[in-house]
């Protein structure tokens, strides 16, 4: 039987607009393309061992999970969505690296930035656990931050499959967005990392207009039961 995971709702309320203008892809799968068959072909090819799964919301696939690795804990694991309009919106690829592929935190940033150019903000989380990010607003200029405290993106909910995490509640002042997650080992160097990009721009339009149209439904529904409330004569 074909293993599928369900996705909450929420996540295929979005309409992607172009973000082409941008260099926003993981290893290849770009932000606002087409979510076709083609998409597992890019997959396998960034790691021919991947089992690639499908996401899906309700009888839709809304998306891939590609996986390496132990089937519970999998040393490689990529996550693409898919929006309502068929285009891409999410993707996020995790890594763990064993002994002789660990790499240095000066050379994971220099690959970061040759392809992102430079990032908003970083943050030490722990002496293990560090972070970059990359925030852009509705015309995709990027937006420089004071610090992490102020990522627009920051009072978010998430979920996540193998530890991707992908965004199920939106801050208002979240547009576009790159992450970069990584984890030292005591001799610095790297034994884990995660790189997630999206767009969530449209999710607040799409919902505003959701609840627009569900308050002018609502007030037609008030309209008509008044009408009929006039209308109706009581039986005494």
């Amino acid at each position: 039987m074909r293993k599928t995971f369900l996705l909450p709702a929420l996540a295929t309320l979005a309409v992607c607009a172009p973000v082409h203008a941008l260099n926003l892809d993981v290893n290849g799968v770009t932000i606002g393309t087409e979510f076709n068959a083609g998409v597992k072909d890019v997959l396998q090819k960034v790691n021919p061992a991947y089992q690639i799964t499908d996401v899906k919301d309700g009888e839709q696939v809304v998306g891939y999970i590609a996986s390496a690795g132990n089937k519970r804990n999998p040393f490689d694991a990529f996550v693409v969505l898919r929006a309502r309009d068929g285009k891409i919106w999410f993707a996020g690829r995790r890594q763990t690296l064993g002994e002789g592929k660990r790499i240095a935190q000066d050379g994971l940033l220099a690959a970061l930035k040759e392809k992102y150019s430079d990032y908003s903000a970083t943050e030490t989380r722990y002496s293990w656990n560090k972070q970059a990010i990359w925030r852009y607003s509705r015309d995709t200029s990027q937006i420089p931050l004071p610090s992490i405290n102020d990522d627009p993106c920051g009072d978010q909910k998430y979920s996540n499959f193998y530890d991707v995490p992908y965004p199920v509640q939106f801050a208002p002042g979240c547009q576009i967005a790159i992450t970069a997650e990584w984890r030292e080992d005591d001799d610095n160097l790297i034994s884990r990392y995660t790189v997630t990009a999206y767009d969530a721009r449209t999710f607040h339009d799409e919902l505003r207009e959701r609840q627009a149209q569900a308050e002018i439904e609502q007030q037609k529904a008030r309209e008509k039961a008044a009408a009929e409330g006039q209308s109706n004569k009581p039986n005494l």
